[in-house]
């Protein structure tokens, strides 16, 4: 979560800054959260690892680690 965040351009110190970021705009249920969870860790899994893996993201177009597309000449 931090890793993906931090690449939005959302930097914050601590883990606990993260959290409280997170379930103050968090407006669902246990259930909803969960799942919310689950997509960050299978996003993060699929393509925001270390090394990222950026064809196919679809946070790229906000992502400020994803490199700016070659222009032909």
């Amino acid at each position: 979560t931090k890793r993906i965040f931090s690449r939005l351009g959302v930097v914050k110190e601590s883990y606990l800054d993260w959290q409280e970021l997170f379930h103050s705009q968090f407006e669902g249920d246990v259930y909803m959260y969960k799942e919310y969870h689950a997509l960050i860790v299978e996003h993060a899994k699929r393509h925001c690892k270390v090394k990222p893996s950026c064809s196919g993201c679809c946070l790229s177009g906000k992502c400020e680690y994803y490199p700016p597309q070659k222009k032909p000449l």
